[in-house]
């Protein structure tokens, strides 16, 4: 059996192409859940503050309870974009090889920076007792501690950097220059969101101070500050990816990319030579004996 592409199959769907589709509408849903997570960092502001002001108070199991609600209704946003994004990877993974060797190399740089930039900023900004501030996240409690705004710039710019690579690898190879340049843009924006989080929550720390009652709530808005301006650049930046990816499934709608047709099983078109079987061995008759000379003729009389 050898393989080969078979003129008469029929074409079969690009993973390529289902595995951005997929990753495009994962960005839409992680654009909803930086605007939800905007939305209800200002409305449960009060109920925040009283959590982390004045966790003996009464009003506290309250407060807890309300905003595991909203977490819970995050969390299962989230989910539903995970699952859709690792359904979009492993299309990615499968049909790595549609557009040559340098197409697959990227998917598989790919994917081992976005296994990194998953793991390392959670890991960095767990030793800070803080949720990382990566692309595509907005925490709901202000960081009002050095080592919690330190290890959020860390693991905001990590994430940003190993996430952003992914995003702008898996189609640089069937990205116009224009298209590129787009990428590059949303990649400076994802940076620029991570790194604002943990500059924005250095700078409140030392020019404001932690607050020091949950009655005076103006004492406690610049907390949000850092959460709400991480999250607006974020959904910029995954505003301009999906235009984007958008831009490259538009490339596949109109012919200009078409992947590769995988290879084949099928027979080859001639049969292969075949070895003569052993035959049985038959022992060869005994050679006849040679002929005797016919005997001498007596001598004539005198």
């Amino acid at each position: 059996m050898y393989a080969y592409p078979y003129p008469g199959a029929p074409t079969l769907p690009s993973q390529t192409e289902k595995g951005l589709r997929n990753i495009s509408q994962t960005i839409i849903l992680f654009v909803l859940i930086d605007a939800m997570g905007i939305v209800l960092l200002l409305a449960f502001l009060p109920l925040i503050a009283a959590a982390v002001i004045s966790p003996s108070d009464p009003g506290f199991l309250a407060a807890a309870i309300t905003i595991l609600a909203v977490v819970c209704v995050l969390l299962v946003v989230i989910v539903i974009g995970l699952i859709l994004g690792l359904v979009g990877l492993l299309a990615l993974h499968k049909g790595r090889d549609e557009f040559g060797p340098a197409h697959a190399q990227k998917i598989d740089h790919g994917l081992i920076v976005l296994i990194i930039g998953i793991i390392v900023p959670g890991v960095v900004s767990g030793i800070g007792g803080t949720s990382a501030g990566g692309l595509g996240t907005v925490g709901l409690s202000p960081q009002i501690t050095l080592v919690g705004a330190l290890s959020e710039l860390a693991g905001g710019v990590l994430g940003a950097l190993l996430v952003g690579l992914f995003l702008l690898w898996s189609i640089e190879a069937l990205a116009t220059p224009q298209i590129r340049q787009r990428g590059m843009m949303a990649f400076i924006l994802g940076l620029a969101a991570g790194i604002a989080r943990g500059v924005a929550s250095l700078a409140v720390l030392y020019a404001v101070g932690p607050p020091s009652s949950a009655a005076t709530l103006a004492q406690f808005i610049p907390y949000i500050i850092p959460g709400t301006v991480s999250a607006g650049l974020s959904i910029a930046s995954l505003a301009v990816w999906y235009l984007a990816y958008k831009a490259v499934l538009d490339r596949f709608k109109r012919g200009e990319l078409r992947a590769a047709p995988p290879a084949i099983m099928m027979p080859p078109p001639y049969p292969p030579a075949y070895y003569p079987y052993p035959q049985p061995y038959v022992p060869q008759p005994a050679p006849p004996p040679p002929a005797e000379p016919p005997p001498a003729s007596p001598p004539p009389n005198p």
